[in-house]
């Protein structure tokens, strides 16, 4: 998988929640302050998968973020609003929403996620969870909810209200749409409706403006 699909770690404040994407991002380095550890209740939303349909994070009901590899998700019969127990890290910058990496999940004495043996390991060749096949034409209108942001600070993709996960081509940079939460937009590209969610490639965007973008 490309590589702005497999790390995309940074929290950006650009007027709207942005979150990071995918199981790679939390690499060590020199000098860097340990991550905190945090343990919560918290409650499931819903997976978020890459366009070919392999699990790339899990969202809480409280907008919280948890990075995941693909092969790190023993369980995919969560619901909307099951209780869960997160024992993460906490990685987060600036004034941007949390975001856990590192994460093991607990449904009761159920794990459905343990991603703390996965991190930095096996990068890129995970088999992932879901139906991942050939990626198909999708169009989809919805309101923004949040953004991913690249390490280099490019808007690389966008959560949608009814969960679809919308990329950039490679390279491509979506803050120059001035998006904001809450705009009306229509995405159309490559991707799929898998059992866990939707996600696409985008290849066209209709602007609350009405004007349409090709990338």
């Amino acid at each position: 998988m490309r590589t702005w699909l497999r790390s995309m770690f940074a929290v950006l404040a650009i007027g709207l929640p942005v979150l990071a994407f995918g199981g790679e991002a939390e690499a060590k380095g020199k000098g860097k302050a340990p991550l905190a550890a945090v343990t919560v209740d918290a409650k499931f939303n819903r997976f978020l998968v890459h366009p070919d349909g392999k699990i790339g994070a899990i969202l809480l009901d409280n907008g919280v973020l948890v990075m995941v590899h693909p092969d790190a998700v023993r369980d995919t019969s969560l619901k909307a609003g099951d209780a869960i127990k997160v024992e993460a890290k906490v990685k987060t910058k600036g004034a941007g929403p949390l975001v856990y990496v590192r994460a093991k999940i607990t449904k009761g004495t159920v794990v459905v996620v343990d991603d703390t043996a996965h991190q930095g390991k096996g990068k890129g060749k995970g088999k992932g969870k879901g139906n991942q096949g050939a990626m198909v034409d999708l169009s989809v209108s919805s309101k923004v909810s949040s953004m991913f942001v690249g390490p280099k600070g490019k808007v690389r993709g966008i959560i949608l209200d009814d969960g679809t996960a919308a990329w950039a081509p490679h390279h491509q940079d979506l803050g120059t749409f001035s998006l904001k939460k809450g705009d009306a937009i229509t995405v159309t590209g490559k991707g799929g409706n898998y059992a866990l969610g939707r996600s696409l490639v985008i290849k066209t965007i209709k602007l609350p403006s009405g004007d349409v973008k090709t990338l």
